[in-house]
C-alpha cells in the first residue's frame, strides 16, 4: 500500500533524475509550474517522467488526468498518484 510519505519519496526520486530538483526539501517548488521559469521540465521530460511513474506505482494515468491541465505542477501529481493507487 502506498502512504503519503512513501509515493512521495517515489516520486520525488523519479522528479530528482529528470529535474536535479528535490521536491522534498525545495518545498517552495511543490507547486510551481513543471514547464514554469523555476522548474524548466520541457515535454519530453514530462513525458519520460510520466512513463517511470507508471511503471514505479504500476499504474496507468488516464489520459483525461493528463489532459485536464491538472499534471502541471508537483504537488497535483502526486495528489493524482494517491487517488490512483487507493
Amino acid at each position: 500500500m502506498w502512504t503519503y510519505e512513501k509515493a512521495d519519496h517515489q516520486a520525488a526520486e523519479i522528479f530528482w533524475e529528470m529535474t536535479g530538483i528535490d521536491f522534498q526539501s525545495e518545498t517552495g517548488l511543490r507547486d510551481a509550474k513543471l514547464f514554469g521559469g523555476r522548474v524548466k521540465m520541457n515535454a519530453r521530460e514530462l513525458l519520460a517522467a510520466l512513463f517511470k511513474i507508471e511503471e514505479a506505482f504500476q499504474i496507468q494515468v488516464p489520459a483525461n488526468v493528463i489532459t485536464s491541465g491538472t499534471f502541471d505542477t508537483y504537488n497535483h501529481i502526486l495528489e493524482h498518484l494517491l487517488q490512483l493507487v487507493k
